[in-house]
């Protein structure tokens, strides 16, 4: 194998090495052991992609169960059928632990090349890239789902996928392009609601900021393009996934509008603090609000190293007069304020003013328009800032690769083990 070839498998090596080190024993442990914490979402997880390869590999539809609800059973459409189906193989192939596993390390590698992707299409510079995919593989939000066993939230190389598909189109054009980036955005919102609506974000953002030296028309027009394919691929999942969920016979309790609303004032979004604090903080910390002693942990931790790395990139490149960068930090801002949910919250209670007044944010404005009534875990949408943080921290050294190495490094330290 020569030097190009290695350099090609690089990136690939790297976040591999990132994600065997972020989900420490697994690796060491294969089969004996799966990422994530005991007392969470694993054991669903792991039963639901279970149950689904089951059905597939007996011919059937994994869509009614006798497993549960015995002995007359019910339909159960699975929170992750996209992860099933990739899994589904796997577990054939090595087996339900091994085949969780293999699916975690996958995402974590995917992740971290999309993002990669992502920061060399936006700099052109393989250090850049680096930061950027390194950052965004590591982030807090997203191994906290890991943590917290929610295989539907581990899926992170789908929005900056997204994304990236999304410029190429606006940029250039071409059916292809467009097709490519409507898969793209459709397979967010499969992965999970929160990525989609994620991705829908930047897919505005790109739309209403435009493209340096694209048309604004031009840009719409495919842009819209990308939209109406998208749509026309997400419109009948959305509606087999309210079929499932809404079935008479289903067997799983979906909250209602009442518990939606107290979920997204509680322990559903972020806290503010929660942006900057490192070390063991949690909020809303499960080990004391928890009845059951459950591990979830909720944390959308951003990074001190990305924070001023992403500082002094803005500043710079506002100073050479560049404006190619708003449109990360206008999403970043926008997912951060979202995240927070419709009023401040903080260790899973409302923020209340003189003993009656609840601090409202945006959120509020839009929790009943499709695409945000269904969401709960809003500090999810802490993955925008995660992103946006990301490319923005890598602007930093865009024109100083020398110092990419040394960011990286702070950045995978704080990240790794600093934050919550």
């Amino acid at each position: 194998m020569g030097p190009p070839a290695l350099r090609a498998l690089a990136p690939a090596l790297v976040y591999l090495g990132l994600g065997i080190v972020s989900t420490w024993p697994t690796a060491a442990r294969l089969g004996d052991a799966v990422p994530g914490g005991a007392r969470t979402d694993v054991w669903d997880s792991l039963w639901s992609l279970w149950f689904v390869q089951r059905a597939l590999g007996r011919g059937e539809l994994p869509w009614r169960v006798d497993l549960l609800g015995w002995p007359e059973g019910g339909v159960l459409f699975v929170a992750d059928p996209l992860n099933a189906l990739i899994a589904a193989p796997l577990i054939a192939a090595f087996g339900l632990s091994v085949g969780y596993s293999l699916l975690i390390l996958g995402h974590s590698v995917f992740a971290g090349l999309a993002a990669h992707a992502l920061g060399r299409r936006i700099f052109g510079v393989e250090a850049a890239a680096y930061v950027t995919g390194l950052a965004w593989a590591l982030a807090p939000v997203q191994r906290a789902a890991v943590e917290n066993g929610a295989s539907e939230a581990i899926a992170g190389g789908w929005l900056p996928l997204a994304a990236l598909l999304a410029l190429i189109a606006a940029e250039e054009g071409g059916a292809r392009r467009v097709i490519f980036a409507g898969l793209a955005l459709f397979f967010a919102a499969a992965a999970s609601w929160y990525s989609g609506l994620a991705a829908w974000m930047i897919w505005a953002g790109i739309l209403v900021l435009g493209r340096p030296g694209v048309g604004w028309r031009q840009t719409a027009g495919r842009l819209l393009a990308v939209a109406a394919l998208a749509l026309a691929l997400t419109a009948p999942l959305a509606y087999v996934t309210r079929l499932g969920v809404s079935h008479k016979d289903n067997l799983v309790g979906i909250k209602d509008v009442r518990e939606l609303l107290t979920v997204r004032r509680t322990v559903g979004p972020a806290d503010p603090r929660g942006w900057f604090i490192p070390g063991d903080f949690r909020s809303p910390d499960f080990r004391e609000l928890s009845r059951y002693a459950e591990g979830f942990i909720h944390c959308h931790y951003l990074g001190w190293s990305l924070i001023f790395a992403a500082a002094f990139g803005l500043y710079d490149a506002w100073r050479r007069g560049e404006r190619g960068l708003g449109l990360w930090a206008l999403v970043g801002l926008g997912g951060g304020v979202l995240a927070m949910g419709p009023v401040v919250v903080m260790d899973g209670q409302p923020w209340i003013l003189d003993r009656r007044l609840a601090v409202p944010l945006p959120y509020f404005l839009l929790e009943g328009a499709p695409g945000f009534s269904g969401l709960s875990l809003l500090y999810r949408l802490g993955m925008l800032p995660a992103l946006g943080l990301a490319v923005l921290a890598a602007s930093a050294v865009a024109r100083r690769p020398n110092l990419a190495p040394g960011l990286a490094a702070l950045i995978a330290v704080e990240l790794l083990w600093l934050s919550p």
